[in-house]
């Protein structure tokens, strides 16, 4: 992607902000719509949700990217086996679903 003046031409988007829509491709949207690994020292979630999240291993080649449940109610994450659920870095919403078009 190319950044110019807080703005970057799409090439390829996992948006949470940005739809993911073909005609997106080549045009300018601002930085910030653009999704990133958010840390968890910097921030947790704000809402009950499924999230794509990201778990270091000791190959460093072949970390734990996968989705887990955040639930307010008792902060913390579920859905993954609880070595995991411990070793989780970062997280970042997960991309808007695809739009399929009907078979004809």
């Amino acid at each position: 992607m190319k950044r110019y003046e807080g703005y970057v031409k799409v090439y390829w988007l996992q948006g949470a902000k940005v739809e993911m829509k073909e005609e997106l491709k080549g045009e300018w949207v601002k930085w910030e719509d653009v999704p990133t690994w958010i840390s968890v020292d910097d921030k947790m979630p704000d809402k009950d949700a499924l999230y794509l999240t990201y778990a270091p291993s000791s190959d460093t080649r072949k970390p734990l990217i996968q989705c887990a449940w955040y639930s307010l109610d008792a902060p913390g994450w579920s859905g993954l086996a609880s070595i995991w659920l411990t070793a989780i870095t970062h997280w970042m919403p997960l991309p808007v679903s695809p739009v399929l078009r009907e078979e004809e």
